[in-house]
């Protein structure tokens, strides 16, 4: 019983966490960190601990968790709705004063040394063993988004601290999903696919902008990248399945709906506009790389500096480096003809790495083998290369070029890489290679 009592414990904390980050019913966004919940053996009420998102800023506790308190009945309710359980206890917020303890004795061993000397020092720590410092910890967590299964990896030295800045970044993700998922009919960029060939949509700032960042790739790839690619992959039965080969006349009339040309962007009203109707937005070519560069700006701002964060198998991102591998992190290639065999290994420090390739999804007709990425120019998959991997500052960037430069060719990708990307090329009858 105790185990499942800790195990509900660590799901109410992780699921708080997330809707305290993302603010409470009237807009406030507690200043606090959520370090531990603690449930009652009757499993009626709970306990949950906080403390202060900025250590040694003074503070009234009845301030502090006053909002919480205030919010009680509505996080309960956002906490049955999440989790699915029967019963959700009543919450009492209250000040973690055991960390609070640990930070007072932290401020007095950093006034001891500063006037007592090595003798005044040393008498403190025999007293108050166990604090000669903390020792850097991981912390790793997932959940499944966008179709996909997303993974924060962080060091720190406060391993409570780790699980809720982790989970934010995951929330983070979930809030790109909210925005811009083909699948969700309520996010904004169905909205957009809805009514812009009717009317100009007018979108959020965020939107407006990754929309904005699209249209230049789209004009520096030469339409190898497209965002107006939804109806192709309708088309393609690669939405919501797994493929199956059109008639000529469908691809045909799908592509009078595709076109990054038809998509017109007002930046004085900020607002959308399709030129055609059927044109269709679909965000499988960065969509989860933009998620992965919104996490990595989240845990910037919350001060780590050590994490890797995945969007699938297909975009990561590594910040800093581990404690135990100053290149940075560790990261395998696969042969896309042999995937047991590694052909390059990546060492991510403050970099992403995207990978684009034929075996991700794909059907077989006839010994032809048609793969989900699709030339949006001629309605076909495109042609030439197995897999093709980028490394670049920037998670958006690699996602795109990756399928840009999978699109195109090796002897386009040769002469027109933009600069800081690198590119390992695996064409179809030839050895994997970066390109110079």
């Amino acid at each position: 019983m105790s185990h499942r009592r800790d195990r509900a414990a660590e799901e109410i904390r992780r699921e708080l966490s997330n809707l305290l980050f993302a603010g409470l019913p009237k807009g406030e966004t507690p200043s606090v960190f959520l370090d531990r919940v603690e449930i009652a053996p009757d499993l009626s009420t709970a306990r949950v601990f906080v403390s202060p998102s900025i250590p040694g800023q003074p503070y009234v506790e009845k301030e502090l968790v006053a909002p919480l308190q205030e919010a009680e009945l509505w996080l309960r309710q956002q906490l049955f709705k999440r989790m699915r359980i029967r019963r959700v206890p009543r919450m009492k917020f209250c000040i973690d004063k055991g960390k609070e303890h640990a930070k007072r004795i932290e401020h007095l061993l950093d006034e001891v040394k500063k006037r007592g000397g090595m003798g005044v020092l040393l008498f403190a720590m025999l007293w108050l063993p166990g604090l000669q410092g903390a020792e850097v910890q991981r912390y790793e967590t997932s959940a499944t988004i966008m179709g996909s299964e997303f993974r924060v990896a962080l060091y720190g030295t406060e391993r409570k601290r780790l699980a809720v800045v982790a989970d934010a970044a995951l929330e983070e993700a979930r809030k790109v999903d909210r925005l811009l998922s083909d699948y969700l009919a309520e996010s904004e960029l169905s909205r957009v696919n809805r009514e812009a060939a009717s009317v100009p949509v007018a979108v959020s700032a965020e939107f407006f902008d990754v929309l904005e960042r699209c249209l230049e790739y789209s004009r520096l790839s030469e339409g190898a990248f497209d965002p107006t690619v939804g109806r192709l992959m309708k088309t393609w039965g690669f939405y919501k399945g797994k493929g199956a080969l059109p008639n000529r006349f469908s691809i045909w009339w799908t592509l009078r709906s595709v076109g990054y040309s038809h998509l017109s962007l007002d930046a004085q009203k900020r607002t959308v506009s399709f030129g055609r109707s059927g044109l269709e937005l679909d965000p499988g070519g960065f969509g989860k790389g933009y998620a992965v560069e919104r996490m990595i700006a989240l845990l910037r701002a919350q001060g780590i500096d050590s994490a890797m964060v995945s969007g699938g198998a297909s975009t990561l991102y590594g910040m800093g480096a581990p404690p135990d591998e100053p290149q940075g992190w560790r990261t395998e290639i696969r042969d896309p003809k042999a995937r047991d065999r590694i052909v390059e290994t990546v060492y991510l420090r403050d970099e992403s790495l995207s990978t684009s390739g034929s075996y991700e999804k794909f059907f077989t007709v006839d010994g032809v083998v048609y793969s989900h990425i699709m030339d949006p120019r001629t309605g076909m998959p495109a042609k030439g290369a197995l897999a093709v991997s980028v490394v670049a500052p920037s998670a958006f960037d690699t996602e795109v070029w990756s399928t840009a430069l999978f699109v195109n060719g090796k002897s386009w990708a040769a002469g027109n890489v933009p600069d800081g990307l690198r590119v390992l090329f695996c064409g179809e009858g030839a050895e994997c290679g970066w390109l110079e």
